[in-house]
Order: C-alpha cells, then structure tokens, then sequence
C-alpha cells in the first residue's frame, strides 16, 4: 500500500525502491503488449470507437491537481484497451500494475510537459487497434512504457523525493 500503519506510532508512506519500480515497468511492458495484440484481434468497431473517444484527455504542466485527473483517465484508458483485449483477467493485473506504479507517474508528469506527446500517442494506438495492425499497437504501447519508464528515472534521478527512498540506497532494497 501506499501507507504502513506503524503500531502504536502512527502511520509512516511505504517507501519503494527504484528496482521495484524498474520491475514494475517490466512486468507492465509484458502485460499491456500482450493486451493490445489481443486488442487489435478482438475488439469490436464499437469498443475502439469509444477509446478513441475516450483519449482526448491531457494535463496542465505544474498544477497538480490536473496531474491526478489525467493519471485517473489514464488509467482508466489503458485499463479499457486491456478490456478489449477480451480477457479480463489480463486487464485486471494491468490495473494493479498501473496502480502500483501511480506515485512514479505523478513524478514523471512534474518532470517536463508531455501532455501533447502522450494524447498523440494514445491516437496513434487507437488508430493502430482499429487497423487491426497487432505488430503496429504492440510497438506503440511498447514505445509509451519505455519513454515513460525514462520519464520516470529521470524525475527519480532528479527528486530527493523520500516516498522513493533515498537515492543511495537503492541497491540495498533487493
């Protein structure tokens, strides 16, 4: 969780290291590769329409506040690609692997702004899925996480942010 209650003292935020969050983005990159070429092989014209509907969301670069409502959309939209897939069981680990990984995202989005390259990339999925291109979506999603994951190192690299834990400490965690 993102708390650890502490008896008798209170609560303290649960730190998690930087090799967590690495596995983490692997086992997502797994997953939701998985998801979309099962999402271009199986999803009705219905369901892709409503995603591209549903990708038009972004943030304000330094409020906060919009950072939250863009990563709930997110999650959301990646979460209902995954649906589409036709296995829930799929979407539903995603789901927990995307929560898992929301602290890192809210750096990330701090970092620079890339709200328009991300909605481009989110359009440039739809539009993959509804080519029915397997290869294409696969490749997209794949860019998404890994330029993400970067995103991420680099705000960790760049934060002395402790619900990560300090940056010295990193390798001790395994």
């Amino acid at each position: 969780g993102l708390v650890t209650s502490i008896p008798r003292a209170g609560y303290m935020v649960t730190h998690i290291t930087l090799r967590e969050i690495q596995q983490w983005f692997q086992v997502r990159l797994i997953l939701e590769s998985a998801a979309v070429e099962l999402a271009a092989a199986n999803a009705s014209e219905y369901t892709l329409k409503q995603l591209g509907e549903k990708s038009e969301f972004s943030y304000t670069h330094g409020d906060v506040n919009s950072y939250r409502e863009f990563l709930r959309q997110n999650t959301v939209f990646h979460h209902q690609v995954a649906l589409a897939s036709g296995n829930p069981a799929l979407a539903n680990m995603l789901l927990q692997v995307l929560e898992k990984l929301e602290r890192a995202f809210h750096l990330e989005l701090g970092l620079r702004d890339s709200a328009a390259e991300m909605t481009s990339t989110h359009h440039r999925l739809i539009d993959a899925l509804m080519a029915r291109n397997a290869n294409r979506a696969r490749e997209i999603i794949r860019q998404e996480i890994t330029d993400s994951q970067q995103r991420t190192a680099e705000a960790l690299a760049g934060s002395g942010e402790m619900v990560f834990g300090s940056p010295g400490n990193y390798e001790q965690h395994e």
